[in-house]
């Protein structure tokens, strides 16, 4: 929940929802209220049932879609009974939307929320009433998405500079610290069978000390999208030191690392350049090992680059 801001907004307004949701089951069903408290022990089911996916699966927008479509019921519902004391849920109902899922299907619930409500059938409720409601619910809605698209977009942001080389672009060394141990978790699983390439400019200090930084940095980020253009989608590419980076590989096996690395040599050799001339690269690799861990596993391909270090422009598989 730290790592998934919705899952956590999801697991929390859960509990709150079906402790207040439960709490006024049993009070209307101790009314007699049946069909109210039908209502509300179906939407604790469904958010209970949402919760329970979500924590399994980890997939929170299934889940925060689950929550928004019986939120959205269930006020109508609600309203459809109680009539004008009803209404008051929808305000809850609405901002908590855009909280639990995307911004564009709350916006949809909302208006689908407010247009139903302004034709549907109320018990004791004035026109005037309907008017008010409509249009303060309409109000809200459009608060609460301003608020949502902001927030949605200085996330994004944060999680550029939080995830992200900001020299390259690329992923930087805190996500790989959070990727590696996720990678062996789906290789024990049967999920993949990834590999570990470490990759080290050869004479890099030399480009900074002879041209400044400037021709240092030029050479990384013109490296960089060497490699994108080289990789398949479901590689992964990270920044983890001053020249250095690491390639996470998914689905590979022995033969086809090692065309890899020498497609990534080659490119590198021919189309990598400095002030210098052309600039070269040093690779060690790893394929995951049954018996060892995410430390292991990169000790291992970190020992392979500094072998592939002593001859330079060459790729060593660790055995």
């Amino acid at each position: 929940m730290q790592e998934d801001f919705r899952l956590g907004v999801i697991a929390l307004c859960g509990l709150v929802s079906v402790a207040a949701l439960g709490g006024f089951s049993v009070y209307r069903f101790v009314r007699g209220d049946i069909a109210l408290g039908v209502v509300d022990f179906a939407l604790v089911l469904t958010i209970i049932a949402a919760g329970v996916h979500a924590w399994r699966s980890g997939d929170s927008r299934i889940a925060g879609l689950m929550m928004i479509v019986a939120n959205t019921i269930g006020c109508v519902v609600v309203a459809a009974l109680a009539g004008f004391t009803g209404l008051f849920w929808a305000y809850n109902a609405v901002v908590m939307n855009f909280f639990l899922g995307d911004r564009h299907p709350a916006v949809f619930a909302s208006m689908a929320l407010v247009i139903v409500i302004a034709f549907l059938p109320l018990p004791g409720v004035e026109p005037a009433q309907r008017l008010s409601f409509c249009a303060t619910c309409a109000l809200v809605s459009l608060y609460a998405f301003v608020f949502a698209a902001r927030a949605s977009r200085q996330a994004v942001r944060l999680e550029r500079l939080a995830v992200r080389d900001p020299l390259t672009g690329v992923r930087n060394r805190r996500l790989f610290d959070l990727d590696l141990p996720r990678a062996v978790h789906d290789a024990r699983a049967g999920r993949s069978t990834p590999a570990l390439a470490v990759l080290d400019l050869d004479h890099f200090k030399r480009i900074n000390d002879r041209h400044g930084h400037d021709a240092g940095d030029r050479t990384l980020v013109g490296f960089t999208r060497i490699l994108q253009a080289g990789l398949r989608q479901d590689d992964r590419l990270y920044r983890v030191g001053g020249e250095e980076f690491v390639l996470l590989l998914k689905d590979v096996q022995v033969a086809g690392l090692t065309v890899l690395i020498e497609h990534l040599l080659t490119l590198t050799r021919t189309r990598l350049r400095s002030p210098d001339g052309p600039v070269t690269v040093s690779i060690g690799a790893a394929l995951l090992r049954p018996d060892e861990d995410s430390s292991e596993w990169l000790a291992r391909a970190d020992k392979a680059m500094y072998e592939a270090k002593t001859r330079r422009d060459c790729g060593v598989i660790s055995g």
